[in-house]
């Protein structure tokens, strides 16, 4: 029975990752993205055309193999998530429903990629969802092969605006439930 060719493979260092379908994705633009607890991945293909081979990160698999397969070099990018910048819900709501258990241990839940071209320069933009329930979206600065991304838009404040209640008690905790869950 014939095999099929391994181009490539890489080690990321991470203390963990989620098991789940969803924890490597790939882009309209060819990147994939590794979601960890604390960090997404982008990888892109290193396919030779660049001027600096220092970022490029090796296969670690045989330069070629002994079918004479060559390996596919990547860049990475790592976009980290501070436990530092997550919004407190208990200041909008102490009731009880509107407790986000995500926030003891605050963990990258899920990243999503836009189609192409929505980006500034063209390229895909990143969703990603924190265990607490922050959405953030990111872009890449200058150079979307190797270079560093930035967050363009705190979706959840944005939420918590568009969806102000009352300023009774009962009108906060709608305004935090309905910010949470739009977010989801």
């Amino acid at each position: 029975m014939a095999s099929c060719p391994v181009y490539t493979s890489l080690q990321v260092p991470t203390v963990t990752s989620y098991p789940s379908v969803k924890c490597l994705q790939w882009s309209a633009d060819g990147q994939a993205c590794f979601a960890t607890k604390t960090a997404a991945y982008i990888m892109t293909p290193d396919h030779g055309v660049h001027f600096d081979t220092s970022s490029a990160i090796k296969s670690g698999k045989e330069k070629d193999d002994q079918k004479g397969i060559p390996s596919i070099g990547w860049f990475r990018t790592i976009i980290p998530f501070e436990k530092s910048d997550v919004h407190r819900w208990p200041e909008y709501s102490q009731a009880w429903g509107a407790a986000s258990l995500g926030s003891i241990d605050v963990a990258l839940w899920d990243v999503a990629f836009s189609p192409s071209t929505l980006s500034p320069d063209s390229g895909c933009i990143l969703a990603a969802l924190t265990s607490n329930m922050d959405l953030t979206l990111w872009t890449a600065a200058k150079n979307c092969l190797k270079g560093e991304w930035i967050k363009i838009h705190e979706v959840t404040p944005f939420l918590l605006k568009t969806f102000a209640g009352d300023s009774s008690p009962a009108g906060q905790t709608f305004q935090a439930l309905k910010s949470q869950i739009t977010s989801e």
